[in-house]
């Protein structure tokens, strides 16, 4: 059996997640602007976007350029630190 505390560490991020999309929402509905999305539109909108081929190019290429950007920052950081 799970301790309450063991619960409550793996419950936390997830409930975490949803208290950020519910704050979203919130957000989105108050405000009520064609470009700020809710959050239910947007993760609605996720499989159409995966779906196009256009847009997961451009995915992968803003995950190659995070990735060099994280590399070059890896490598002036570390020489700096020592």
């Amino acid at each position: 059996m799970i301790s309450g505390h063991a619960l409550i560490s793996r419950l936390a991020p997830l409930l975490a997640c949803l208290g950020l999309l519910g704050v979203w929402q919130v957000a989105a509905l108050i405000l009520s602007t064609d470009s700020f999305p809710t959050a239910l539109e947007a993760l609605r909108a996720i499989p159409s976007i995966l779906g196009d081929k256009e847009s997961l190019i451009n995915i992968l290429a803003s995950i190659r350029r995070m990735a060099i950007g994280f590399g070059v920052a890896i490598m002036v950081s570390i020489p700096l630190g020592l």
